[in-house]
């Protein structure tokens, strides 16, 4: 028995080898564990009326990829599904970026109703936080993703991920450092 770790672990973990091996009911057990943390996952990367497309898409990856998954010391099965993940939301922005240019477009009428010239609206937001998670290792951008949002605790990001508390910490903390330095420098850059 493996120690420190829940039956749901453990039994997380013998799923994730069967399905490996091609049992697709081992896979169809572990979706329902997989699919609500993955649509708030999505939810924050994807339109709204996309989300359950993307859903579909990372899963189907996931499932082909499957056989492929090799769990490393640093690796886990949920940080490479969210990798799948994210790599779908970019995906999905990349197919739709021209559409969303076209709704998010400013006419010169609704420039008249904007508050505050200087204000960043949401989509400006999400391109900053983009390039500024770019910045970090695969490791610190899961777990800030797992951080904020998801809004788990360290101590279940550390759970999750199988790891160390004192190495998620350290990774979050290094994280946490490198984004305020990337903000600095880039608001250093646009004076």
């Amino acid at each position: 028995m493996e120690q420190g770790l829940t039956n749901h672990e453990r039994s997380d973990g013998m799923l994730v080898r069967l399905a490996r091996a091609g049992d697709r009911y081992a896979f169809d057990r572990l979706v329902p564990f997989l699919v609500a943390p993955l649509r708030g996952f999505l939810g924050r990367r994807v339109s709204r009326q996309a989300v359950d497309d993307v859903v579909q898409e990372t899963l189907l990856a996931a499932w082909t990829a499957l056989p492929r998954f090799e769990q490393r010391p640093h690796t886990t099965f949920d940080m490479w599904f969210y990798r799948i993940a994210r790599n779908k939301a970019a995906d999905w922005a990349r197919r739709n970026a021209s559409r969303i240019a076209r709704e998010t477009s400013i006419t010169p009428a609704d420039e008249d109703r904007l508050v505050a010239p200087d204000s960043i609206t949401g989509v400006e937001q999400e391109a900053e936080i983009s390039a500024l998670l770019e910045n970090l290792s695969t490791d610190q951008k899961t777990i800030i993703e797992l951080y904020y949002a998801n809004g788990l605790t360290l101590a279940e990001i550390a759970r999750k991920l199988d790891r160390n508390l004192s190495t998620v910490k350290y990774h979050f903390y290094r994280a946490q450092e490198t984004l305020v330095q990337a903000r600095r420098a880039s608001e250093e850059a646009k004076q």
